[in-house]
């Protein structure tokens, strides 16, 4: 009995698996491989890393945007607001352990096929973790959207893509997950249930003008690609032919430099945070990531949360009942 007491008091709790350095809920960073102990993540690095400055400056942080940025320059966004929407993806991605609630849903719309939305997300993926997106497949009955939400959580998936969205998207279950850290469900063709289930996942979905149903409008951020091309998916005068193997290979200083806009916030005391518009049940994602862009003289991604009202099918219904 004794024994079995000492075994289980040396077993320590795994809270999740992180692939990049980060920064803990505090601000303090993890960059050293390993077991955390303060926040029970093990540091699992796939390639080096450069070490990262516990004071980066305001300088570091936008020298930092402008880098990462520039990754994504080849693609026709909208304006510079869609843009820091595809950034604040990306620190998401990698300061997820810093955020202690809820992620807003990150739609990347476009207004033809071929302009690169999966790529995109993709590239934030290959940052932050060195793979490309898990994708799954969009249903607009809201019981497979559920069915689907069960299994990854139970799967423990840092992240999905629901790909090449046809028509609109958001139902009641997706509502519930886009605000909520936990899930908890019935097991397919069984009476007894999942239990609870930590649900941290962060959701994206990409599709060519996508409109929001339910209440989804209001979870959503929308990153908006405007291609004055034809046929969008011919181009060849790419900076990089390759994209994603180029940023494979320069992984370690692409994620150094999303910490380092991440820690350069926390170090100033998060006191950017300050001057932002309220989000209600995104408190903390609004302070850790936000802020983090504020601070490095971004503009705030949000703003473009007009076009989510203006694509919201729920407000045109209420609109042609008055």
């Amino acid at each position: 009995m004794g024994s079995e007491m000492c075994i289980r008091d040396s077993i320590k709790p795994l809270t999740g698996i992180v692939e990049c350095p980060t920064v803990r809920p505090d601000g303090s960073l993890i960059q050293s491989p390993g077991y955390d102990e303060t926040t029970g993540l093990l540091f699992y690095p796939a390639c080096d890393f450069p070490r990262i400055s516990e004071h980066p400056s305001n300088e570091d942080a936008a020298r930092s945007a402008f880098e990462l940025l520039d990754v994504v320059s080849d693609f026709p966004f909208m304006n510079d607001d869609h843009k820091c929407v595809w950034l604040s993806f990306l620190l998401t991605l990698i300061g997820r352990p810093a955020i202690d609630g809820p992620c807003p849903l990150f739609l990347i719309d476009a207004n033809s096929r071929g302009s690169g939305k999966s790529l995109l997300a993709d590239v934030a993926s290959v940052i932050a973790t060195g793979r490309p997106m898990p994708r799954k497949t969009w249903s607009s009955d809201d019981e497979e959207t559920r069915k689907t939400i069960t299994a990854v959580a139970l799967e423990g998936l840092q992240s999905v893509m629901f790909d090449n969205v046809i028509g609109s998207i958001g139902s009641a279950s997706l509502d519930a997950a886009l605000t909520s850290i936990s899930w908890q469900d019935r097991l397919l063709g069984k009476s007894e249930t999942t239990g609870t289930l930590p649900l941290k996942t962060i959701w994206v979905a990409t599709g060519n003008n996508v409109q929001m149903a339910a209440d989804t409008a209001r979870r959503t951020l929308i990153c908006r690609l405007e291609s004055d091309r034809e046929h969008p998916e011919d181009r060849t005068d790419f900076t990089h032919r390759d994209l994603l193997g180029w940023v494979k290979k320069e992984r370690g200083r692409l994620a150094a430099a999303a910490v380092t806009i991440l820690r350069a916030h926390f170090a100033a005391g998060c006191t950017s945070t300050n001057s932002l518009s309220p989000w209600g049940s995104y408190e903390s994602w609004s302070r850790v990531v936000r802020g983090a862009l504020a601070h490095a003289g971004l503009p705030d991604p949000i703003r473009t949360r007009e076009l989510v009202r203006a694509s919201d099918r729920s407000e045109e219904l209420l609109g042609l009942i008055h």
